[in-house]
């Protein structure tokens, strides 16, 4: 039988989702610069701010699922 490692998939999932919203705040800095006073840069890059989120959402879902998964193997054991 095939397990799955939700341990992996939940490390991987944060690593993801971390770099996903550096990479949209890194992208609101640069864009800030360039803009004229008054104008929001968070409007153009807020959907891979929603997607960090998101991701990182997944990852703590992930791992309460492998948690789960442990405990109820040490209750069967």
């Amino acid at each position: 039988m095939n397990k799955i490692n939700w341990n992996k998939i939940s490390n991987w999932l944060f690593y993801m989702g971390i770099l996903t919203g550096g990479l949209g705040y890194y992208k609101i800095y640069k864009v800030k610069s360039a803009l004229p006073p008054g104008v929001c840069p968070v409007n153009d890059n807020r959907w891979m701010l929603f997607l960090g989120i998101f991701i990182l959402f997944a990852s703590v879902v992930t791992a309460y699922i492998n948690d789960l998964k442990i405990k109820k193997h040490k209750v069967e054991s």
